[in-house]
C-alpha cells in the first residue's frame, strides 16, 4: 500500500501539466487507440495545457499592475482580477482527488 501511495503522490507532485497527458494516454489506450496516436494526443494536450498556463501567468503578471494603477487613478473598488477559465482548469486538474475521480468515472 505504501508503494501505491508513493506512486500516486509522485504523479500528483509532478503537477497537472504532466498528469493530464498521462490520463489522456491512458484513456486512449483503454478505448483502443493505437499507442503512438494516444501518446501523440496526450503530448498535444500537455503542450496546449502548458501554453495556457504560460499565457495566464503572462497576463496576470501584466494585467495585475495595470488594474492596480487603474484603481488608484479612477478610485474604483476592484478586488478581483478575472483571468478566465484557464486558471480554473489548472486548479481542477491539480486537485489530489482527480485520479480517484478518473477511475470512478471510467
Amino acid at each position: 500500500m505504501e508503494l501505491i501511495y508513493n506512486v500516486f503522490q509522485t504523479l500528483l507532485n509532478a503537477g497537472p501539466t504532466v498528469l493530464l497527458p498521462l490520463i489522456i494516454l491512458g484513456v486512449g489506450l483503454v478505448f483502443g487507440v493505437k499507442p503512438a496516436k494516444a501518446f501523440r494526443s496526450g503530448l498535444t494536450v500537455g503542450i496546449g495545457f502548458a501554453g495556457i498556463k504560460l499565457v495566464i501567468n503572462l497576463l496576470s503578471g501584466s494585467l495585475g499592475p495595470a488594474a492596480k494603477a487603474m484603481v488608484e487613478r479612477w478610485g474604483f473598488s476592484l478586488d478581483v482580477l478575472d483571468v478566465g477559465w484557464g486558471t480554473i482548469a489548472a486548479v481542477t486538474w491539480a486537485s489530489p482527488i482527480i485520479p480517484i475521480l478518473i477511475f470512478a468515472i471510467l
